[in-house]
């Protein structure tokens, strides 16, 4: 892109342990951060004058420019990568679930061990639960952005996890690997889990790990974009 010379603005004093402080005080929603429009004025800052966390998470690396329109002067920021997306969602999920305390940790807790011994129904009912405490972080209400959240939550907890992962016939939402079992994921938004369950069976999603040995779990999961949450969920062993 033919982007006009844009200065040096770096924060000579700037860390990232800051930025996260920063974002953190200030609840940022960060699945909100990809589009961002800023003037070239909107890049100075000192290190006692912010109260926008653009101008940090641009100095940091977390954002960089996607495009500029001479005529209005004006950039459009957004993610470098999915992989710089999901890291800050890492950093901030402790917060976001309200791990700061006992309870967060007791129910955070509850959810990995219920998933991890095959307890489904009572590790989706907390997981519907722990969505509803976070509507702030799912203005855009849809799929991508549920799945996200869902993906990093998994990985949070220690669970090996692969998203978006492509077949022969399509691309899988989410497969995650607990000692004991595999859970095959598929999700929609304002539809039904029956048609998430539906699509994994029609395309095969399971086939590959056919070989490996352990019990393979199927769910599909629906999400209410009004609710803000999940609606419901179809389980196939």
């Amino acid at each position: 892109l033919d982007f006009k010379e844009l200065k040096n603005f770096w924060f000579e004093t700037a860390t990232s342990s800051y930025v996260i402080d920063h974002l953190k005080k200030h609840n940022a929603q960060i699945l909100d951060f990809e589009g961002v429009q800023m003037f070239e004025s909107g890049f100075y800052a000192s290190y006692e004058d912010v109260i926008s966390v653009y101008p940090l998470l641009y100095q940091g690396g977390y954002l960089t420019i996607k495009d500029y329109d001479r005529e209005s002067d004006v950039y459009t920021l957004s993610y470098p990568n999915s992989e710089v997306r999901i890291s800050m969602l890492e950093v901030l999920m402790p917060s976001w679930v309200g791990c700061s305390t006992d309870d967060g940790k007791i129910n955070m807790q509850r959810f990995y061990f219920a998933l991890k011994s095959g307890r489904i129904d009572e590790a989706f009912e907390l997981l519907k639960e722990f969505f509803v405490q976070i509507p702030n972080v799912l203005n855009n209400k849809n799929e991508k952005h549920f799945q996200t959240v869902i993906y990093v939550l998994f990985r949070w907890l220690g669970f090996y996890t692969q998203s978006e992962v492509n077949t022969s016939k399509g691309r899988l939402d989410c497969i995650l690997f607990a000692p004991k079992q595999i859970f095959i994921i598929e999700f929609k938004v304002d539809e039904s889990a029956e048609k998430a369950l539906a699509q994994i069976n029609e395309k095969g999603y399971a086939e590959p790990y056919r070989t490996d040995g352990r019990p393979i779990v199927k769910i599909g999961v629906n999400f209410s974009s009004e609710e803000r949450t999940i609606e419901g969920w179809k389980v196939e062993e």
